[in-house]
């Protein structure tokens, strides 16, 4: 399979592009390093910056941890987009797949993503998702004597972004099926849809 752009047109196809990078990683680490080294200049630049994101335990946990989200949404816009589309079935599909992003919202759920990212890093022979680098807040924006958060340990870390990352997708899918006007289309839809 060859790599497919992510065009902001071409929604169903993010989760089929994810899934590319993460098979064909290796040919895309090898056709990076020979671009850098054949090019110069900002292009050169750019290549090794690019492999140097790649080539990371926290870009590897990033695309495991937005596969299964994207897979739902994606069967969602399939859904929206056929030629039976009812808005009554709309809903029913924005609530079947709020569903699913909730069950994977558990701690195991997560642990088991965490899980597969550690062994796929060592596959790759990558460093583990690590712990992004400390910053202590200015003195002029702290407030009383409570130390700045430290985490215990990554895969804590990483559960939180990945936990943020799924309420943003159920808020933003319940915002477009619990409005005050759908219910009323519904109603109207089942009066010219179906039969009396």
């Amino acid at each position: 399979a060859s790599l497919r752009p992510l065009c902001p047109t071409r929604v169903l196809v993010r989760g089929a592009a994810l899934r590319t990078i993460m098979d064909q990683h290796e040919s895309l680490d090898r056709s990076l390093s020979e671009y850098a080294e054949a090019s110069n200049g900002e292009p050169a630049s750019k290549a090794r910056g690019l492999l140097k994101q790649i080539n990371s335990g926290e870009f590897v946990l990033g695309i495991m941890m937005a596969l299964p989200t994207v897979n739902l949404l994606e069967n969602l816009n399939r859904a929206v987009q056929s030629r039976s589309f009812t808005i009554s079935g709309a809903v029913a599909a924005m609530e079947a797949t709020n569903e699913g992003l909730q069950a994977l919202r558990t701690e195991e759920a997560f642990h088991e993503i965490f899980a597969s990212c550690t062994v796929r890093c060592e596959e790759l022979g990558f460093e583990a998702p690590k712990l992004p680098r400390v910053h202590n807040r200015p003195k002029r924006f702290e407030v009383g004597t409570t130390a700045n958060h430290q985490w215990r340990s990554s895969e804590e870390y990483f559960r939180v972004q990945y936990f943020k990352f799924l309420d943003t997708a159920m808020e933003q899918l319940k915002r477009r099926y619990d409005q005050p006007g759908i219910q009323t289309f519904i109603k109207l839809e089942n009066i010219l849809v179906k039969p009396v």
